[in-house]
């Protein structure tokens, strides 16, 4: 979990990126109509600021609470929760379920929980933004390094659920002047 600082600064660095409106009309016009969505990590509620605009029902979780409050002053028309991962065996179906930046902070020995939560949470659509790897590997982060891992989510995740299909991915990167961020790979499965 994020001290109150650190919310502060990420929260701050957010605001200063712009590519969540256009990565987000990209994804969701590949995905069509949705009536609800869940953002899972939703941190300061960024990408949920511009999907309250398209999508009726919106709901972020976020372990920090220092990050939902935040979130909560950024967008009033959204539902926040702070919650662990590992505690959302209760929540509701949705129409899209998305997580950017989460899973790349779950270590190997609890990925299959956190996919079975994502799973049950989703109705339709899976849409995973996070660091790519064809294998699961540890990366350096802020000298330690067991915080941030890259691995081939959406793979593990076709293959644990098999009534799960491609529908879409794209990549962005980091000198992209649209996206200004790092290079992170996007992938949305559907329930078929």
């Amino acid at each position: 979990m994020y001290s109150k600082n650190e919310a502060d600064f990420l929260s701050e660095r957010e605001n200063e990126l712009s590519y969540d409106k256009e990565k987000m009309d990209v994804i969701l016009d590949n995905i069509g109509e949705i009536e609800s969505f869940l953002e899972i990590g939703c941190g300061s509620g960024q990408i949920i600021k511009e999907v309250v605009k398209k999508v009726p029902y919106v709901v972020g979780v976020d372990e920090s609470p220092d990050r939902i409050k935040i979130a909560k002053t950024n967008c009033k028309e959204a539902e926040f929760l702070v919650a662990k991962s590992d505690e959302l065996d209760y929540i509701e179906v949705f129409d899209v379920v998305l997580t950017k930046g989460f899973l790349v902070h779950i270590p190997r020995d609890r990925l299959n929980s956190v996919y079975d939560i994502l799973y049950r949470s989703c109705g339709r659509f899976i849409v995973l933004c996070e660091y790519y790897n064809p294998c699961f590997v540890s990366v350096d982060y802020r000298g330690f390094d067991d915080l941030l891992f890259k691995n081939d989510y959406a793979g593990d995740m076709l293959d644990r659920f098999k009534d799960l299909k491609l529908h879409g991915y794209g990549f962005v990167y980091h000198r992209d002047n649209v996206f200004p961020q790092d290079d992170v790979s996007w992938f949305i499965l559907e329930k078929i």
